[in-house]
């Protein structure tokens, strides 16, 4: 399990998005309880997602690939 504090830019997640293992470009906090990361999927797309604490248990930090 990853907490929000962990998404930082370069950090490998795995559940950020179903392509797999996706990297943190930014992240930004919204409140004490969200952030918007925007990320690099492993197809190469960039994309966003707001992740509240709720998701925390779904993240994982992973080794680069």
């Amino acid at each position: 399990m990853a907490r929000l504090e962990d998404l930082q830019q370069g950090a490998h997640v795995r559940g950020l998005d179903r392509s797999g293992v996706a990297t943190v470009e930014a992240v930004s906090w919204v409140g004490e309880q969200a952030v918007k990361v925007i990320y690099r999927s492993a197809s190469g797309a960039l994309k966003d997602r707001l992740l509240y604490r709720d998701d925390e248990p779904t993240l994982e930090l992973a080794a680069p690939t």
